[in-house]
């Protein structure tokens, strides 16, 4: 009969595969890795079909609980984990996780109720902090209408390389000019300097519904140098906007604008507009896309053909590690800058990188790192060099952050910054070494 009908093989053979197959089981391990690596929509997809069968083992139940939360599906991970406590009752973990399906699903008082089970019994600390976390959440929706307002006052001091990010090779030849020799002034050339600086800033914030808020805020820092006072510099920034709070996701649009202070004196005016999107991934990850058009404009008319309007985008990533005491972010950014004002180097295209990462030492000690990498290409041939501006920004800065009191703390850093360029008048080392102390303020 088979001969006739190879068909009919074909679909006996498959069907007594996937039959084996299923009776085999799920690879529990491979269901685990997937999880630690993000793909929880993964997991689900190799657990689900087996769940008629193995429905009550407590590894796999909690497996496919956990794939089933970790990728948008609160209602089926509150179903398994139930089941998964009717079995193993004093299971803290799963309880925590039934406690956030139900938050997820906005059963908010059923996610009350296993939360405050979860610290009644006394949970290890990361357990602790994710409940508490969420409780606090659910009492910050439950009083939407709320009036929040920060500040922060910082003075320190240090020592700086390069007061004016310039060169230090004098003369430089100009290839424009049969290469004859330029010879810079010794002020725009590379100086060094020890400074003082300070900074103050405040923001308020209203939640006037569960979704939605309004928040307003404005900073000014000053540098002053003990002996270059020509380098002195200020700026004064202000922003406002509202946010839409959607669970996972998060949005703000809003307006921004400040002002630069060169040698004591006005020197340059920005303003424009900027949206972010958050999207939170898990308890541990954060999406991030933010865009913005700022145009800036010279205070002086002598310079008013440096005048340039800029539009950004950037994507980033943050992870905090299972203990809560790690994080580091990465992100990417791309841009074009409008010479509105007809910049002898012309518009521009710019795109970059930064990664950040800080860790606990303590619970009053943490150390941080930042680097970051921008390329810059302009589109006007220098008549001087005869070539299209090009450069390439590198930092890096280390630092230390001891937060001595609940509200007072103090950060020591160091930072070096090298520009590279086709053009040797933009070529330039910088480093800095910081001694900061901040006091923060806080009402709600």
């Amino acid at each position: 009969m088979f001969a006739r009908h190879p068909g009919k093989v074909i679909l006996f053979a498959l069907y007594f595969l996937s039959q084996n197959a299923l009776a085999a089981g799920p690879d529990l391990q491979k269901a685990e890795e997937l999880l630690r690596a993000n793909r929880a929509q993964e997991a689900y997809d190799l657990l689900e079909p087996f769940e008629f069968d193995l429905a009550g083992e407590l590894k796999y139940d909690y497996l496919l609980g956990l794939a089933a939360l970790e990728s948008g599906k609160p209602e089926k991970s509150s179903l398994v984990f139930e089941r998964v406590l009717a079995v193993e009752p004093r299971y803290l973990g799963v309880r925590l996780d039934l406690a956030r399906s139900y938050f997820q699903i906005g059963d908010i008082a059923r996610a009350t109720q296993e939360f405050q089970a979860v610290l009644a019994q006394s949970p290890p600390p990361d357990l602790k902090a994710n409940a508490e976390r969420y409780l606090l959440a659910i009492e910050q929706a439950k009083a939407p209408r709320r009036l929040s307002l920060s500040a922060y006052v910082e003075i320190g001091g240090g020592y700086d390389t390069n007061v004016n990010s310039a060169t230090a090779d004098n003369p430089i030849n100009l290839p424009g000019a049969n290469n004859q020799p330029f010879f810079l002034d010794p002020s725009s050339l590379e100086n060094e300097d020890s400074y003082s600086t300070g900074a103050l800033g405040a923001e308020i914030g209203y939640i006037f519904s569960p979704r939605w808020s309004v928040y307003a805020g404005a900073d000014t820092r000053y540098r002053g140098y003990q002996d270059i006072d020509t380098a002195n510099y200020g700026t004064l920034d202000g922003r406002t906007g509202i946010g839409l709070n959607l669970g996972r996701h998060f949005f703000r649009i809003g307006a921004v604008g400040g002002r630069f202070f060169l040698d004591d004196s006005a020197y340059r005016d920005s303003y424009g507009g900027n949206a972010e999107w958050r999207y939170q991934a898990g308890d541990q990850d954060q999406l991030n896309l933010n865009g913005q058009y700022v145009m800036f404009r010279q205070r002086d008319e002598v310079l008013e053909s440096n005048d340039f309007d800029q539009a950004l985008l950037s994507i980033g990533w943050l992870h905090v590690l299972a203990s809560g005491r790690t994080l580091f972010s990465i992100n990417l950014n791309a841009g074009h800058e409008d010479d509105v004002g007809g910049r002898p180097d012309g518009a521009a295209l710019l795109g970059g990188t930064r990664v950040f990462a800080q860790t606990a030492l303590s619970e009053k000690v943490g150390i941080f790192a930042t680097a970051g990498a921008q390329h810059t290409k302009y589109d006007n041939i220098s008549d001087a060099f005869l070539v299209e501006r090009a450069d390439w920004l590198y930092d890096v800065t280390i630092g230390l952050n001891w937060q001595f009191t609940e509200k007072w703390s103090l950060r020591p850093q160091i930072s070096y910054t090298k520009n590279e360029s086709n053009i040797p008048l933009y070529v330039f080392k910088r480093g800095e070494v910081a001694l900061n102390l901040r006091r923060d303020f806080r009402w709600y």
